[in-house]
């Protein structure tokens, strides 16, 4: 049964709090002697809590990623050779026809 629970995100080497309380779960990670080397490294330069470096992380990487996605349609959108683009209100109901 997965453990649950409500924490407070702590930032800053003050450790004071600038999170809000959130539902948890517990996540086990393993990690290699080099990553967890690595991790120690993060944590001693940020002097914040394991668990709210990996949030932070998990955070920063969904962000890229959703990023790269945003910047890969854009550049396929630019691509696009429309010629004729029509009015926002024609647009809106096309989109409404179509995807409901």
């Amino acid at each position: 049964m997965p453990y649950f629970s409500s924490r407070m995100i702590y930032y800053g080497k003050d450790r004071s709090a600038r999170g809000f309380i959130m539902p948890s779960q517990r996540l086990e990670v393993r990690l290699d002697e080099e990553r967890r080397r690595r991790l120690e490294a993060i944590l001693a330069a940020r002097g914040a809590p394991m668990a709210a470096v990996v949030r932070e992380m998990i955070d920063r990487t969904y962000e890229e990623i959703c990023r790269e996605e945003r910047r890969r349609a854009a550049l396929e959108l630019a691509a696009l050779a429309l010629e004729d683009v029509p009015a926002p209100e024609v647009l809106s109901r096309q989109l409404d026809e179509t995807h409901g």
